[in-house]
């Protein structure tokens, strides 16, 4: 569910219409035990495996009609609703269903407040209008200018933004809640300038500086321009854009981020002169092929890479491509043909 402009949501209420009542014969699966898919698990293993948590207390699951949660995507508040329309008693064997209902959703629209970061009251200083940005450091100017200027000529309008102007330019946004370098300031090669990341953010949040940007760029790697934060990942610290390009922290996406891993403007130069020779000499049916690999990307025994594979598929973002699948399961993950 959307809603034009920007809301803070305080909840989201389900009004029953019909709720009827049951009673079943045998266990139900509302809730197995999270599993992985192994390539050496039996197909005739067992799928559901009960949770103990769930299934040894005398209480309807999940215990609640409804739930949300509600982010922001620079134009529109998403609201992401969940209901429930079926509560088991797994003791009782007990069990409520919804017929009928109707959702409710409460809340109001208010401004992001992102002037509370400015130090400067000329928005000049920092005005673009372009759809696509480059984020770039200092001696990188030149390089950044005539890169801009080639997306600009192929039709992205493409503007540059030094990030020491915005260090300069804006006060630091809030810590994000995500548990990470807020928590702990974790030993880096780099120095990390946690303050600085924060104004970046804070840069991203200000619309008015930047009503027309759907995308950006950073040039440089970690060391150059800082990832928005370090969180505590699976195995590892982990860093990451994301609260670049979903700067309130909501995990909407308000902008399309990416990020050029270059050491110096020679090598952007490098970059831009092979991305050029690339644009000019490919064909149309070449650009419609696709070619997804996937099988053990992060060493472990799981098709992770098949899984994301085939969701891209599901969720139709090549529904214009020709898909080649290589992947461990069918035999073609191969060095020879990847």
């Amino acid at each position: 569910m959307a809603f034009a402009g920007r809301y803070e949501i305080s909840g989201v209420t389900l009004v029953p219409g019909i709720v009827q009542q049951a009673e079943t014969y045998g266990s139900i699966y509302p809730c197995p035990e999270r599993r992985q898919w192994s390539p050496d698990e039996s197909r005739d293993a067992e799928i559901f495996i009960e949770n103990p948590q769930v299934y040894n207390r005398d209480a309807f699951y999940p215990s609640r009609w409804v739930d949300f949660s509600a982010g922001y995507d620079g134009d529109s508040t998403i609201v992401f609703i969940h209901v429930y329309p079926v509560q088991w008693n797994p003791i009782t064997r007990e069990v409520l269903y919804l017929n009928d209902y109707q959702v409710q959703v409460h809340g109001e629209q208010i401004n992001n407040g992102a002037e509370q970061y400015r130090t400067f009251d000329d928005l000049d200083d920092i005005l673009t209008e372009a759809e696509h940005i480059l984020l770039y450091a200092n001696g990188w100017q030149t390089s950044a200018e005539s890169f801009a200027a080639t997306l600009t000529s192929w039709g992205i309008t493409t503007d540059i933004v030094s990030v020491d102007s915005i260090y300069a330019l804006y006060e630091p946004a809030e810590d994000p809640s995500l548990p990470g370098y807020a928590d702990y300031q974790y030993p880096f090669v780099h120095p990390y300038n946690f303050d600085n990341v924060k104004r970046i953010v804070a840069f991203f949040r200000d619309e008015t500086a930047h009503e027309n940007l759907e995308y950006f760029t950073i040039l440089g790697d970690a060391g150059i321009i800082p990832p928005s934060y370090y969180f505590n990942g699976i195995w590892q610290i982990s860093p990451t854009d994301h609260f670049y390009e979903s700067p309130d922290y909501d995990w909407v996406v308000n902008y399309s981020g990416a990020r050029l891993s270059l050491d110096t403007p020679a090598e952007l130069d490098t970059y831009v002169a092979k991305l050029t020779a690339w644009h000019e000499a490919q064909t149309g049916d070449w650009l419609r092929t696709a070619s997804l690999a996937g099988g053990w990307p992060f060493g472990t025994e799981n098709y992770i890479g098949e899984l994301i594979d085939n969701q891209v598929l599901v969720e139709g973002v090549l529904n214009n491509f020709r898909p080649i699948k290589l992947q461990y399961n069918r035999g073609n993950l191969l060095m020879t043909i990847i």
